[in-house]
Formats: structure tokens, sequence, C-alpha cells
């Protein structure tokens, strides 16, 4: 008789029994920061600008009598994590979605892992565009799809309103008038819906301000993201109580003019407050004007400075001695839901 099988049984013999059972560069907005009191123009940031009772006492089943009438397991769940499997197949491995959320049209890019199937769930990434950007530039500069599509991730690329996203005191005809935290979590709640999601490994990144709006989401989404890595962002957020201590990965250029570097730090230094830190950070990595350093906290706290300016490190037309991209899906494979 299978394990399972004899455990059913002495479960309801216990249970008989009664025991419990980047845009316009003249455009500026302000860092959001103590530290930073002089307004940061952000730019597009495109490569053209730079998740009581005794057991003991029940009697053992009789193994001479019939199996009770306790059904098999169901096959459509995930036996090990008791987890309902997905049965809705996608017509492609890349999908468009448009949908009205907040009285307006939004859309989002999505692309599947070369060998998606519904056999199990897989992580997903949010990929944030800078101020004056779009998904498909955030797609191209990045080179996330190249990675995604092989390691295993979902990736999708929301489309901001007149390119911009609502951070907070950031950035663009978005800010402060745009429901994007609904937005995007709207986006997760259809993935989840009509993809194969695992729901522990949830992530989101972003460039510029797409970096702001990632640093706003680990303040409101806490409870729903894994873990978040902003690249070349600050944070203009006015109040930021996440719900828990949140893994963070961040890049920044020592270089940057449009949001500048100390903006950065002064975002990390919130974070090491926020994850309870303590102690001198520890360097990880160091080559090619890159070093990272990461911090002892209830959630680790990562910064990797690079000599170069606004942009991402690694992506198209951007050398650096480290490749973002490849170092922050590393982030976040190591970093599930916990």
């Amino acid at each position: 008789m299978p394990r399972s099988t004899r455990a059913r049984i002495l479960t309801c013999a216990v249970c008989a029994l009664g025991v419990s059972c980047g845009g316009s560069t003249t455009s500026e907005v302000d860092a959001g920061r103590a530290d930073s009191s002089a307004t940061i123009p952000v730019d597009a940031g495109s490569p053209a600008r730079d998740a009581s009772g005794d057991r003991d006492a029940s009697p053992e089943p009789d193994a001479s009598s019939e199996p009770d009438a306790s059904p098999e397991p169901d096959a459509s769940r995930d036996e090990d994590a008791s987890v309902e499997r997905c049965t809705s197949e996608p017509e492609s491995r890349e999908l468009a979605w448009t949908f009205e959320h907040d009285g307006r049209e939004r859309r989002a890019r999505v692309v599947l892992p070369d060998d998606y199937s519904t056999e199990r769930r897989w992580p997903l990434v949010l990929s944030i565009h800078a101020l004056g950007s779009s998904a498909a530039l955030q797609e191209s500069y990045t080179r996330m799809t190249e990675q995604t599509r092989t390691r295993g991730f979902v990736v999708v690329y929301p489309e901001g309103t007149g390119g911009s996203w609502n951070a907070g005191t950031c950035c663009g005809t978005a800010a402060g008038r745009v429901d994007d935290v609904g937005f995007l979590a709207a986006v997760i709640d259809r993935a989840e819906a009509e993809l194969c999601i695992d729901r522990d490994r949830l992530h989101a990144t972003g460039m510029s301000n797409g970096g702001y709006m990632t640093h706003r989401l680990g303040c409101e989404l806490a409870d729903r993201l894994a873990s978040i890595a902003p690249v070349a962002g600050a944070d203009a957020t006015t109040r930021c109580e996440p719900s828990r201590p949140l893994p963070i990965h961040l890049h920044h250029g020592t270089l940057d003019t449009v949001v500048p570097y100390l903006a950065g730090v002064s975002a990390r230094d919130a974070w090491r407050e926020r994850n309870g830190c303590i102690g001198e950070p520890e360097t990880f990595f160091e080559g090619g004007g890159t070093t990272c350093e990461r911090w002892r906290c209830d959630a680790p706290v990562e910064l990797c400075r690079s000599t170069v300016s606004h942009v991402w490190p690694g992506g198209v037309a951007s050398p650096a001695g480290i490749d973002a991209t490849t170092a922050i899906l590393d982030f976040f494979e190591a970093h599930p839901l916990r």
C-alpha cells in the first residue's frame, strides 16, 4: 500500500476517535531623500540617451480490510507543493496584454521561457522602463529576454503612461496622478491567473524612473514581491513602510549626473535601516571598475557601484565591469519569498 494511502487511513482513524487533527532632459524631479535636497533630472535611460490528542492511542488500520474510500491524489495538483497545476497553455511564447485599469487602457509585453510548460510554476520578473522610454526599449537595452528565455523566467515589460511612472514625487506626467502600483499589481494578478507562475518568486527591477518605481513597489508590495533590484534609480516615496524586510540589489553609476550616485546611496541606506542591517559590508565582487558590497541584515541589501554614467551596466552600448542583467537574475534566483 502506498505511503500516502496509509497516511490517509491513519488520519481518518484518528479523526474517528475524536482526536483533533530616460525623456526630456529639461524636466526635473525631487529625489525624495533627505540628503538630496536638489531636484534631480531624470532622462529616458535608453541607449540613445544614455515574492492535542494522544495519537499513540489510535489503533493501526486492519491490513485485511478493504481500502477506505479516500480518493487518490488529484493528478492536477503538484504533490510536493500541494499547489494546483496549471491547465491553460498560452498560444504563444510572446504575449501582448491590453486591459483597463483605473479608467486607462494599459499594456504589457510578456515573454515566456523557451521550455515553458504547465508541468511546473515559473518565476516572474517585472522589468520597468525609464522615463521617456518604452517596454520595447527596456527589453532591447537590458537584453533581459536573451537570458530569461533560457534561465526559466517569465518576464513582463509593462508600459508606463506618457513614458513615465508614478513613483511618488517622480516622474513625468504620471507622478502623483496615475495608479501605477495598482496597475503593476494587476499585471501580477493576470499573470497568476493565466500563466503558471510561482507566487513565491515574484520580482521587480527597473531603470531610472523604472528604478524609482521599483523602490515604490518594494515599499507597497513587499507582501507579494520576493525581492527587488533598482538600477540608476532613487527613492521618491514620501512614506515607505514595507510589510517585511525585503531583499534588495541595487546598481548605480558613480558618474551618473541624471540620478546622482549619492541619491542611490541614500536609497540604499534607507533600505539598510528598514532591513535592520548591522556592521560593515563585505565585498563580494570587484573588477572592471565595479565593486559590489553586501550588508548583514534581516534581508540582504546589496549595492554594485560602477564607474559609468546613467546607464544599465552591461546593457547595449554600456560596457561595465559587470552585467547587471546577469547579476539581477542571479539575485532573484537566490531570494524566493520566505
